[in-house]
Formats: C-alpha cells, structure tokens, sequence
C-alpha cells in the first residue's frame, strides 16, 4: 500500500506529496486518458482527465475508477486512485498527501520515459517495453503512436509512427535524418516508408 503524507490543500484538493514516492513497485505515476477512462454516468460528475476544484466533483465510481478519484492540485484535474502502478494506463502510481491510495499521473511525474524515448531497459519506460526506445503495439485502429497520453512527440521532438513487423505492428520513433536515430543506437537509420494506415512517414529502424 502506498503511505501518503500529511495534509489537504484548503480547496479540498489532494496534494501530491512527490518526495515520498516509493522506490519499488509504487515508483511511478499514470495519467489516464479521458477518453479511455470516460465514467458512463451521464455527466453528474467529472470523469479522470477532466478539470475540478474539489474531490468531491471527481466521479467516485465508474468506468475507468475502481476506487474513486482524487482532485490534484497541481494539475486541477480529476485522477483516478490506484495502489500499483499496473492499476494505470501510464504504468505510474504517485502517493497523495494524507491518503492511502495514491492518484494516476503522467509517467513524468515519476522520470519514466515515453513511448520513442531513448531506453537502456524496460524499467525505464512507461510502457514496461525498451528495444532501443520505450516500444508500445499499435495498429491501423490505434495508430497514433502517443509518447504519452495527450502529449504526440517523443523527447527527441518527433512524431511516432505506426509500422507493421514480423511480429505485429509496433510504435517506431520518427526521423529526418539519420543521424536523429543514433541516439537509439549505431546501427539505426532513418528509413521512409507506408505506416499501417498508407501515410508515407519516415522513422528510424535497423
């Protein structure tokens, strides 16, 4: 169980208590996406992702809040709680001042990096997966390859691209040059082609 701090801000709104985010399985923090975390209660309350001034115009049941939602002060915006960083889209628990549970951020809010950015290993990445860049499935549905949720360009500046592999389609980092793809290794260059829905993009591969 994530341990929360001390106190609430004067506006009913949690505060989240960055410097004791935990170490081991609680080290991150996930934002969830409104659009796929929408409560299906007719509008009565704010859904995650939505902007709030108190807890209590957060939906506290629904689809997408398992166990209620928190009012962040510093992003005035509805969260749903979580306990484990698998129980969020951006793989990213932070605890939350005076509260057990803790609140779904953005996988910046604990250093993990997106999809596209530089990697060394999985534990690096929001998404658990690192191949050279933090790596994520997609498909001609689901092509819009984000870094993170709401945020389309990887660190480097580049748009992400959806291409077909061997082994399913997979999010590649985009390129100009090939010199953009040395980050993610010598080997990779910045090759052009088709991305599952038709668009000619360019993007770095090996």
């Amino acid at each position: 169980m994530i341990e929360g701090g001390p106190a609430v801000s004067r506006r009913g709104r949690r505060v989240l208590l960055l410097a004791l985010v935990a170490v081991g399985g609680l080290a991150g923090a996930c934002y969830p996406n409104p659009d796929e975390l929408r409560n299906g209660s007719g509008g009565s309350c704010q859904s995650p992702g939505s902007t709030c001034s108190l807890n209590s115009e957060c939906c506290q049941s629904g689809t997408g809040v398992n166990e209620g939602a928190f009012c962040i002060e510093q992003t005035g915006l509805c969260h749903a709680t979580c306990t484990l960083n698998d129980d969020c889209v951006s793989n990213c628990c932070v605890p939350v001042t005076g509260e057990t549970l803790g609140a779904c951020m953005s996988a910046s809010f604990c250093g993990l990096a997106g999809v596209g950015d530089p990697c060394s290993s999985g534990s690096e990445c929001a998404s658990g997966s690192c191949d050279g860049w933090c790596q994520e499935s997609c498909s001609a549905a689901d092509a819009l390859c984000e870094s993170a949720p709401g945020t389309l360009r990887n660190v480097q500046g580049f748009y992400n691209w959806c291409f077909d592999t061997s082994s399913g389609a997979a999010c590649f980092p985009g390129c100009s040059t090939n010199s953009d793809c040395t980050v993610y290794g010598a080997a990779y260059t910045c090759q052009s082609g088709p991305d599952v829905t038709g668009v000619t993009a360019k993007a770095c591969s090996l």
